[in-house]
């Protein structure tokens, strides 16, 4: 059997890389895109487990991180489960945006252990471990820790 499969999106190469290291170094085969187009193809024609997506990997509206969501959810729509979105900004705005992809998030900054549990966990099809102050959920509040599917 093959090892999961994780498409890691951000438009910050060294952030790829940096990705890539720790997820491979547990034995997950990782792609990388830094923009939309070719995230799209990635999907459609590798059909990655996991889908780790920088909410800001575009410049225009169309091209963003929810616009990729929405393309992976339409060609499967596991991805509605199989997808993490992380951030740096802090917005409303931005918290907005990631509520309404009904995802749960990373802020950046954050620890790579945090990254490795969660795709971990849902390329295994289990809940996401939410370490204090990191993984965020998008749905509704969860008190005093817990997990988000």
């Amino acid at each position: 059997m093959s090892p999961p499969s994780v498409l890691l999106i951000d438009d910050e190469p060294a952030i790829c890389r940096a990705f890539a290291q720790l997820l491979e170094r547990r034995g997950l085969e990782v792609l990388i895109a830094t923009a939309p187009g070719p995230a799209r193809e990635l999907i459609e024609r590798r059909h990655p487990d996991v889908i780790v997506i920088d909410l800001h990997i575009g410049r225009q509206l169309d091209l963003s991180g929810e616009s990729v969501f929405g393309a992976a959810v339409a060609l499967d729509p596991a991805y509605s489960r199989r997808t993490l979105f992380m951030t740096g900004d802090i917005s409303d705005h931005a918290r907005e945006r990631l509520a309404a992809t009904g995802r749960p998030f990373l802020m950046k900054p954050f620890a790579a252990d945090s990254l490795l549990e969660a795709v971990l966990a849902m390329a295994a099809g289990r809940p996401i471990p939410i370490p204090r102050s990191t993984v965020v959920s998008a749905g509704p509040r969860q008190a005093g820790g817990g997990s988000v599917a």
